[in-house]
Order: C-alpha cells, then structure tokens, then sequence
C-alpha cells in the first residue's frame, strides 16, 4: 500500500526535489530526508568539497550509505535525492523496492536558469564533467541520466512552468489514485 511506502524524488539538478520534498512532507504528514543534505552534514564539508578531496566515486558511495539508511526507515518518508542517485543499479533497486520514485523532470534551459538563480549552485553543484561550458554539461548529463530516471521512476512529473504547490498537487492525485481501495486485495 503506499501509504506505507517511501516517496523518492529523483531527477536532475534544479528541478525541484529538495522544495518539493518539504511541502509534499508537509501535505502527507511525513518526515523529509534530503540525502545530499545529510551527506553535507555528516561529513561536515560541502559537496564541491567532497568531490574536490574524494571524487565523484567517493561522493557517490556517501550517497548510496545515506540512501540505504534513510531507505531503511519503518516510518515512511519522503525522500529527496541527489540527481545521480540513479548512476548505480544498487541504488534503482533499492528505491524501486523500498518505495515510489517520483521523477522530477525539467528542460535543460529551466535547469540553467534556476541553477544560475541558486547561490547554493557552487557549493552544491560542482562540474560533473569537467565541461566549463554550463549548458553544453547540463545536457550531456542529462541525456545520459533521463533513461535511468525513466526506468526507475512509478510517476513522472514535468516541473517547467509549475509552482511547488502543482507538482505536490499533481504528486498526491497520483498517489491518491494509484492506492488500492480499503479491503481490496493488490495482488
């Protein structure tokens, strides 16, 4: 049943996991984890820092104990992610068969705009690539992530040109939709 289940949000940088994590949290009633946050609080240093000092290897491997421990969880929660959580298969399965992935999808030119709108974007977000040209990384990444996302994902939501509020909203109908009915089998 899924309301017994976690709710993760994945998707590329800037497309609004970590807002809309707080206010769907809020709406269902259920605590929020945002692994990126808690990898910054547990290593004590920001991500660019992590990827300068670790690579991306090491940050990943951050990235997959802290989806394992929030995934391990008997409280459902709602669980934003790092837009490349889904690189390792490990971690697809995980989700898939702890909880709902929801994917949050954006056009490559509303990533850029809030990226540059975004004062964390250098501490969080460092090159992925070593591309300097922004747009050229965003959607080389971004080609190559969109079928993983799609594969993983139970639900799709496309964030260009909707508020907080409309993805949330648009989240809970899915949801609310998608539960079987009290007393009914899901075979």
């Amino acid at each position: 049943m899924i309301e017994s289940r976690h709710i993760y949000l994945i998707g590329f940088r800037a497309t609004g996991k970590s807002s809309v994590a707080v206010d769907l949290g809020r709406k269902l009633l259920r605590k929020v984890v945002d692994t990126d946050e808690l990898i910054v609080r547990q290593e004590g240093r920001t991500i660019a820092e992590i990827f300068a000092s670790g690579g991306e290897s090491r940050f990943r491997d951050l990235e997959e104990k802290t989806l394992s421990q929030a995934a391990s969880s008997e409280e459902p929660l709602v669980i934003a992610t790092g837009g490349g959580i889904v690189e390792r298969q490990a971690n697809l399965a995980l989700m898939k068969r702890t909880g709902l992935p929801v994917w949050l999808d954006a056009s490559a030119e509303i990533i850029l705009l809030r990226m540059g709108r975004d004062p964390r974007t250098a501490s969080m977000r460092p090159s992925l690539t070593g591309i300097r040209d922004p747009r050229l990384e965003v959607e080389q990444k971004l080609g190559e992530r969109r079928p993983l996302y799609r594969e993983c994902s139970a639900f799709s939501v496309e964030t260009d040109g909707c508020s907080v509020e409309q993805i949330v909203d648009r989240i809970v109908t899915w949801m609310e939709e998608s539960q079987p009915l009290r007393g009914e089998d899901s075979d």
